[in-house]
């Protein structure tokens, strides 16, 4: 894929977030999903940058879009405050999960990350301790 067309793409993405989400470009709001997933500048502050998604062929680019759209889904149900289950986004994100994972998923992820930063097991205490304070969060104790 060229990165001009990548570009033109996501930019429409963002818009159609912003539209959707807030119904105009608002002075104030929330952030954007698409901050979170993509990073034209190569900053590597999101969980795709350009380079990344030029390298992919289409089908593994057609995912990316899928799940970044699953997410605003789940972003803006999350909002719009129907009594749904639902987990953070962010979380789910950092936790390598899907947007729709359940608690049985959430438990199980939690167990594999404490076991690998378990300050018992060679990880750090403050990397333990942040999972811990995210899986409280995430299950709401």
């Amino acid at each position: 894929m060229n990165t001009i067309s990548i570009k033109r793409n996501l930019r429409e993405m963002k818009r159609l977030e912003i539209k959707t989400r807030f119904g105009v470009e608002a002075p104030s709001r929330p952030p954007l999903v698409w901050d979170l997933f993509f990073d034209l500048q190569n900053t590597g502050k999101a969980k795709y940058t350009l380079e990344s998604l030029e390298s992919m062929n289409r089908d593994d680019y057609k995912t990316v879009i899928g799940e970044y759209w699953s997410y605003v889904v789940n972003t803006l149900i999350s909002e719009q405050d129907v009594h749904t289950a639902h987990f953070d986004t962010e979380m789910l994100m950092r936790w390598e999960l899907p947007y729709d994972a359940d608690a049985a998923a959430v438990k199980h992820r939690f167990r594999e990350l404490a076991k690998r930063y378990h300050p018992d097991l060679g990880g750090s205490a403050a990397d333990f301790i942040k999972l811990m304070t995210e899986y409280k969060t995430l299950v709401g104790q």
